[in-house]
C-alpha cells in the first residue's frame, strides 16, 4: 500500500518497483485506520516495518536499527516525511507524496476505503483497508477466518485498535510473518499456533487491557527482537522460556510475580536489550536473583524503570531486603534516564549518585515512602531533569544532596520538581559556601504540596525563568534576585516578597 511504499530507502523503492513489476513478490496486507496526511507515525514504527519487509541489510545485529534510522532521516531531509505540527516526536506524509506513491505503484497497491467497492488486481501485492477514524473499527469473521488463512506470503499484519476479542488459530499457515501488531485490542489470549512463527521479529501487544498472560511457548519465537506489553496490565508475570529469546532487543516490561523471583535470573541471557526497559514486581525479588540478572552488563539500555508494589501497609515491607535488592540492580553506566517507583528501603543505593553515570540526563524518585534522605546526586554533571515526589519521611534537604567538596553542584540541571513531601521542613541550599556554584543552569523550579516547608527559597538562581509554588503555606517566596524570571505561579504560600508589578513576566497568584 502507499503508506508502506514510500517508507523505504529511496534506492530500495526504485529497485523493488522493477522487481514487483517483472517478477513475483510476497503479498502483504495491513489493516489500519490510515488517512492520507492525517496519519501520524513514529520513526521506530516505520523502521520495524522496513525490517519486516526485508529492506534493511542484515549486517551485524546491533547495527540494523541504526541503518533504519539513517534511511528514515534521509527521507525526512528530502521532505518525504514531515514532522507533525501536533507532536514533534511523530511524523506525517504530505498528500502529494502519498498521491505520487499511488501513481507509481499502480495496481500493485490496492486501497479500500469505507464502503467503496474495488477489486484486487492480479498484480496486487500490498493492500490497505481504511475506515473512518471517528469510531473504533471492527472486523468480521470473513477477514479473520476466511481471508487471513489464504495469505500464506504475509509478512506484516496489524490489527491494532480493532474491536476484536479472539484471534483465529491459523498462524501455522502464515509462517513468513515477521511483524504482528495486536495493540489496543480486546484480545484475551493468544492462539497456540502463534508460537510456530519462528521467523517473527516483532510482536506488539501494547494496551491489550484484557490479555491475561503470555503463554510458556513464547520461547519458540527464537528470532523475536521486539516485544511490547506496555499497559497490558493483567499480565502478572513473565513465562518460563523468556530467557530463550536471546535475540530480544526491545522488551518493554519484565514482570515478576510473587514466588517467581527466580525468573528474574532469565534476564542474564537477554544481553542484547536496548532502549526503554521496565522491571516490575521487585518486592518479589531477593538480592541473589537481582544480582544474577546482570543488569549492569546490558549496555544498550538507556531508560530504566525500577518498580515495586504501591502497597505500604504496616510491616508489609522489609526495608533491608529492598535496600539489598536495589544495591544489586546497578544499571549500565551509559544509562540516560532512571525512574525508581515505590521503593521501600530507608536509604538509596550509593550507585545512584556515582559519577560514573556521566550520561544521566533525567532522574525521578517516586513514592519511596520510607526513604529518609536523598542521594548526593549533584555530582551527576549532565543531569538536566530531577523529580522528587511522594517521599514521606524526608524532613530536611541539604548538604547530603549536594555532596562534599562539590565545586559546581547540579551544573546542567534545568528542571527541578518537588511534589508531595508532607514532612519536608527545611531546605538548606548551602549558599553559605561561596566556593561552590549551585544550580547555575536551573530554568524551572516547582514545589507542590509540601505543607511543612519553612523559610525561604534559594536566592542564587540567576537562570530561573519559571517558578511554580502550590500548597506550601509556611513558605516565604522571595523572588527579588531572580533576574531572569518570566513566569510565576503562586497558590497558597505564606508570603510573596517582590515588586512584581514592575516585572514583565506572567504572574498568577491565588490564596485559595
Amino acid at each position: 500500500m502507499a503508506y508502506l511504499w514510500l517508507q523505504k530507502p529511496l534506492e530500495a523503492c526504485y529497485a523493488q518497483l522493477k522487481t514487483m513489476r517483472n517478477g513475483k513478490e510476497y503479498m502483504r496486507v495491513r489493516y489500519g485506520t490510515y488517512q492520507k496526511s492525517n496519519y501520524e507515525f513514529e520513526e521506530e514504527e516505520v523502521v520495524l516495518l522496513w525490517r519486516a519487509e526485508g529492506l534493511l541489510q542484515q549486517k551485524a545485529m546491533p547495527q540494523i536499527k541504526d541503518i533504519g534510522n539513517q534511511y528514515f532521516q534521509d527521507l525526512v531531509s528530502r521532505s518525504f516525511f514531515q514532522i507533525s505540527s501536533k507532536d514533534k516526536s511523530r511524523f506525517v506524509m504530505h498528500d502529494l507524496i502519498n498521491d505520487l506513491a499511488q501513481v507509481i505503484a499502480g495496481d500493485i497497491c490496492s486501497r479500500l476505503e469505507g464502503d467503496k467497492q474495488q477489486q484486487f488486481s492480479n498484480l496486487t501485492r500490498h493492500a490497505s483497508y481504511i475506515l473512518s477514524r471517528y469510531w473504533r473499527p471492527s472486523l468480521t469473521n470473513v477477514v479473520l477466518v476466511d481471508i487471513l488463512p489464504r495469505l500464506g506470503y504475509l509478512r506484516v499484519l496489524s490489527l491494532s485498535a480493532y474491536s476484536i476479542t479472539e484471534l483465529p488459530d491459523v498462524f501455522e499457515i502464515l509462517k513468513l510473518l515477521r511483524y504482528l501488531n495486536f495493540s489496543h485490542t480486546d484480545v484475551k489470549c493468544l492462539p497456540d499456533s502463534l508460537w510456530t512463527l519462528y521467523h517473527l521479529e516483532t510482536l506488539l501487544l501494547k494496551g491489550c487491557s484484557m490479555l491475561q498472560k503470555l503463554p510458556s511457548k513464547i520461547g519458540n519465537l527464537i528470532n523475536l527482537q521486539n516485544l511490547d506489553i506496555r499497559s497490558a496490565n493483567l499480565i502478572e508475570s513473565m513465562p518460563f522460556g523468556i530467557g530463550k529469546l536471546t535475540n530480544l532487543q526491545r522488551l518493554s516490561d519484565f514482570i515478576i510475580r510473587e514466588g517467581d523471583g527466580c525468573h528474574m535470573r532469565d534476564l542474564k541471557y537477554l544481553s542484547n536489550l536496548k532502549g526503554d526497559f521496565r522491571l516490575s514486581g521487585l518486592e518479589n525479588v531477593n538480592c541473589r536473583d537481582a544480582r544474577e540478572a546482570k543488569l549492569n552488563e546490558k549496555q544498550g539500555i538507556d531508560r530504566l524503570v525500577l518498580h515495586w508494589s504501591k502497597k505500604f501497609e504496616k510491616d508489609s515491607r522489609n526495608e533491608e531486603d529492598e535496600e539489598r535488592v536495589l544495591d544489586s540492580l546497578c544499571p549500565p553506566v551509559k544509562l540516560q534516564q532512571l525512574i525508581i517507583e515505590n521503593y521501600g528501603g530507608a536509604k538509596f543505593s550509593t550507585w545512584i549518585a556515582d559519577s560514573s553515570f556521566k550520561n544521566m540526563l533525567s532522574l525521578e524518585l517516586r513514592n519511596c515512602k520510607n526513604c529518609k534522605s536523598l542521594p548526593s546526586i549533584a555530582r551527576l554533571s549532565l543531569l538536566k531533569d530531577l523529580s522528587i515526589c511522594g517521599l514521606d519521611e524526608v524532613h530536611k534537604i541539604g548538604v547530603e544532596l549536594f555532596g562534599a567538596n562539590q565545586s559546581n553542584a547540579f551544573a546542567s540541571l534545568e528542571t527541578l520538581y518537588f511534589c508531595g513531601l508532607p514532612n519536608w521542613e527545611e531546605w538548606d541550599p548551602c549558599e553559605w559556601d561561596e566556593r561552590t556554584s549551585k544550580f547555575p543552569s536551573l530554568r524551572e523550579l516547582s514545589i507542590l504540596e509540601c505543607p511543612q516547608l519553612l523559610g525561604r527559597l534559594p536566592t542564587l538562581l540567576q537562570s530561573l525563568q519559571k517558578l511554580v509554588i502550590c500548597d506550601c503555606r509556611r513558605l516565604v517566596v522571595s523572588i527579588s534576585s531572580f533576574s531572569s524570571l518570566r513566569e510565576l505561579r503562586i497558590n497558597g504560600c505564606e508570603e510573596l516578597v517582590d515588586e512584581f508589578c514592575t516585572r514583565g513576566y506572567l504572574f498568577e497568584k491565588s490564596d485559595s
